[in-house]
């Protein structure tokens, strides 16, 4: 069996605080991958988890060991009613990851991803602390926010093209017959 590799993980890390069954407790990070999220791999069949000690190093973790899974949200990301630099709010575009001019089809995109990855009932078989379950309620709410502020941009640019278009076939000043 090969040995995880840093270098070669693709995964997005989720700081995480594991309660095991036998009473110890680790810090760290679980290593979920892109098209996953951590409500599937901990619901998931495979048996393993692949998790970064804080120490960097990595280790698998069987998933029957767990007996619980608590947010370990480190110092310096950003919490939820924080706002960006400069006393702005995010834009809706870095909410949603994604660049603006986006189309709407991938806006959309973006949001069901987000949300997929982020909403409490993929949590369902987790005992999960009422804070981490108001953590991602909480998020929910930010992603449905930011959509629906992308969605308002997008039907408000629609209207500006069908005014622009309507201008064109109107006859000009001073040409009525």
């Amino acid at each position: 069996m090969q040995k995880p590799s840093a270098s070669k993980l693709e995964h997005d890390l989720v700081p995480v605080i594991v309660s095991l069954e036998d009473g110890d407790t680790l810090k760290g990070s679980i290593c979920v991958p892109p098209a996953s999220n951590l409500g599937d791999m901990l619901n998931g069949p495979d048996l393993f988890i692949l998790f970064q000690l804080e120490s960097g190093k990595l280790i698998y973790l069987a998933q029957k060991t767990i007996a619980a899974v608590r947010s370990n949200k480190r110092s310096g990301t950003q919490s939820l009613d924080q706002s960006s630099k400069d006393g702005e709010q995010e834009s809706p575009y870095t909410i949603l990851n994604v660049e603006k001019g986006v189309s709407r089809e991938a806006a959309r995109d973006a949001y069901q991803h987000m949300v997929k990855k982020y909403h409490p009932d993929q949590f369902g078989s987790i005992a999960l602390p009422s804070e981490v379950l108001a953590y991602f309620e909480a998020v929910i709410l930010r992603l449905n926010a930011a959509y629906n502020e992308l969605l308002e941009e997008f039907d408000q640019s629609d209207k500006r093209q069908q005014t622009n278009g309507a201008r064109q076939n109107l006859p000009k000043t001073g040409t009525l017959n």
